[in-house]
């Protein structure tokens, strides 16, 4: 649905969803702050009216040819001032650490510092172990336990090194740890959302994309 179109077609899609005895967890936004022309906030009330709980933020990025403080420091107000949006809707906005050179989140802790003064009711993060290890192979863990008073939801997919280039692969066939799946069962609540990202199906076949999902399904739940 384009942001412009939610408000109006959310519910009817809504309710497609509920005849099927499913609903959205998390709802992906083209949101990363209060805009001036209000339409972040017509989206979040949408769905805020829809009973939609939860929804992931879009990326920020850096502009790595000016002095990073700054930027953080900007960031962080922008932060803060949907924050209080979300506070004021019921809903809250989750920010996904993604890979990337330029990308704010990427190394985990600097999401993390930006989000110090925000109550994760507001705002949190989605972690994402497969980013996280493409960042920061041996230091997954040690971000995780960082992250971990902001987690809002967690995402899970697999990686594999192939010369110099990471590639989307089958859970359990690439670079992230099993040991994963242990520390969401450990450490966070039960009710979390777990989303599992198919990346590495290629074209329309539908009975093979539900194959994979079925495999991945299965050797998630044997982690957790």
């Amino acid at each position: 649905i384009e942001p412009a179109e939610l408000a109006e077609k959310l519910p009817a899609f809504m309710s497609a969803l509920t005849k099927k005895q499913l609903k959205v967890l998390v709802m992906t936004s083209s949101i990363n702050q209060v805009d001036k022309a209000g339409l972040a906030e017509k989206q979040l009330r949408a769905a805020a009216a829809a009973g939609i709980k939860k929804y992931r933020l879009n990326y920020l990025k850096y502009d790595l040819s000016k002095p990073l403080k700054p930027q953080i420091a900007n960031f962080t107000a922008q932060l803060r001032d949907l924050a209080e949006l979300n506070k004021e809707l019921g809903i809250q906005g989750i920010y996904q650490n993604h890979r990337g050179k330029n990308n704010v989140g990427a190394p985990v802790w600097d999401i993390v510092g930006m989000l110090e003064e925000i109550n994760i009711p507001e705002l949190g993060i989605a972690f994402d172990f497969a980013h996280a290890t493409v960042e920061g192979a041996n230091a997954w863990q040690i971000n995780f336990l960082r992250a971990l008073p902001h987690i809002g939801a967690v995402y899970f997919k697999d990686y594999k090194v192939s010369g110099k280039k990471w590639q989307a692969c089958p859970l359990g066939q690439g670079m992230v740890d099993p040991n994963a799946g242990k520390l969401v069962s450990k450490m966070l609540p039960k009710d979390i959302p777990i989303s599992l990202h198919i990346e590495y199906m290629k074209g329309n076949d539908q009975k093979q994309l539900i194959a994979a999902m079925k495999n991945d399904l299965t050797t998630l739940h044997k982690w957790l």
